[in-house]
């Protein structure tokens, strides 16, 4: 097997490629910041387990809110508010762990 082989089933570079992916900057944009975000929790706790580093706690909330704001970015481009999106955990929750979901 050679690179060729393993590219074969790249998607070509078309016009209507070239438009979805334009249309998709914004939650691009959100899951790009989510993922780095994530990374930099992970980073932290891998420190303090792995290594022994203190954790820091205003870091924490600082990279926990950093995400907040990526996922109101990616909120608002479905045309969804907070209050809807978390209704929405909440149910899912409910009927998933019925038997230990409470408000």
């Amino acid at each position: 097997m050679n690179i060729q082989d393993a590219l074969r089933t790249e998607a070509p570079v078309t016009e209507e490629l070239t438009t979805r992916m334009v249309n998709c900057i914004r939650p691009l944009h959100a899951l790009m910041g989510m993922a780095t975000e994530v990374g930099e929790l992970i980073d932290q706790y891998k420190r303090h387990i792995f290594y022994g580093a203190p954790l820091d706690p205003i870091n924490i909330k600082e990279e926990m809110g950093d995400k907040f704001w990526y996922d109101s970015l990616m909120l608002d481009v479905q045309n969804a508010y907070f209050e809807e999106w978390f209704q929405m955990m909440v149910n899912k929750k409910k009927k998933r762990y019925p038997e230990k979901f409470t408000e």
